[in-house]
């Protein structure tokens, strides 16, 4: 099967702005409007026409949906992207982690910070009775 090219020019109704996560099944891609509206958050299966990505991305839209996020299929053919179902979600803005860590790496002040803002966030997602997976150390 064909994999997605995320990346310039992959979508024309919005203008690629930066790749923020490519995993085994989704690339998340930070896109503006071309229209002058803001920018938004797509969310693109990595194998076109693969099952077990089409059926991962149907999970994740209705847990954005429980949790309350405004999610909204994305009609793929008048976007001009060449798969077969990508999502639309606002974008929280916010920065990778990856990229503000200094070439050094971090004080362990820093990580532990990290670690309890994480931590807390688990905390909440478990009071919501959220299941998750996926979170490693």
């Amino acid at each position: 099967m064909a994999r997605t090219k995320p990346g310039r020019g992959a979508v024309s109704t919005y203008e690629f702005l930066e790749t923020l996560h490519t995993g085994p099944r989704v690339t998340v891609q930070r896109v503006r409007e071309r229209t002058g509206g803001g920018t938004v958050l797509l969310r693109i299966p990595n194998i076109l026409g693969h099952a077990a990505d089409l059926a991962a991305m149907d999970e994740e839209e209705e847990i954005l949906r429980i949790l309350g996020e405004e999610v909204a299929p994305l009609d793929t053919a008048a976007a001009g992207l060449d798969v077969p179902r990508a999502l639309v979600t606002p974008d929280p803005g916010g920065r990778i982690l990856s990229r503000l860590i200094p070439a050094g790496g971090l004080s362990p002040e820093r990580v532990i910070d990290i670690a309890l803002a994480l931590a807390e966030a688990i905390r909440a997602l478990h009071q919501g009775r959220v299941i998750h997976k996926g979170i490693a150390a």
